[in-house]
């Protein structure tokens, strides 16, 4: 029985014994695990993206380039010009699959871990990361896209989509990052003090 004035008790049974939330007190919250989740899969997505730029490159880099040239199609425009471009082009899509891809898949990797434990630098960072992934993606599929509709080319078609999709989980990962940034008001934490403020 309570010595304080019954007119000043609070209403509701406050004192009675807190449970704590489902991973115990100060754990990972639900956003935070979906968020690692997340930025897990796309650190694998970003590393598969890089191995296929760097292979690209080296294949370009190693085969003849009548090899190249040959596997192209005979009407292509400017052709001249891009058997002479191919040491270049070959550069360039090993330096996006180290600097754009392999190291990002690295960093987002470690960051998943300070996600999960709920470091809001790290959901930041995460998001950084991935947003401008995503919007180069997104550059590159509206290229390619462009091309389909130009060559109308099967091939192209199915990597476009295959990289729309892609870019879809890119676009889940960056809505569950911002729901760890932002997690819900009822968590089940107890209130601040005895009288609910």
């Amino acid at each position: 029985m309570s010595t304080l004035d019954p007119q000043l008790e609070p209403p509701g049974d406050w004192q009675s014994p807190y449970t704590p939330p489902p991973g115990g007190a100060g754990g990972p919250t639900d956003e935070a695990r979906r968020g690692a989740g997340y930025v897990w899969i796309c650190a694998g997505l970003s590393l598969a993206m890089s191995c296929c730029c760097v292979l690209s490159a080296l294949g370009m880099s190693m085969l003849p380039r009548d090899e190249i040239m040959r596997q192209l199609p005979a009407d292509l425009p400017n052709r001249d010009q891009f058997e002479q471009m191919l040491p270049m082009l070959a550069a360039l899509m090993g330096a996006v699959g180290v600097l754009v891809l392999l190291i990002p898949a690295v960093v987002l990797g470690v960051l998943g871990f300070k996600v999960r434990s709920g470091g809001r630098g790290a959901v930041v960072a995460s998001m950084v990361i991935l947003g401008l992934q995503g919007a180069a993606l997104a550059l590159v599929i509206l290229i390619n896209l462009v091309g389909v509709l130009v060559n109308r080319s099967i091939g192209d078609l199915i990597g476009v989509i295959l990289m729309a999709a892609i870019l879809a989980v890119y676009i889940k990962a960056l809505a569950a990052l911002w729901a760890a940034l932002n997690p819900r008001s009822d968590s089940g934490m107890p209130p601040v003090g005895p009288w609910g403020a």
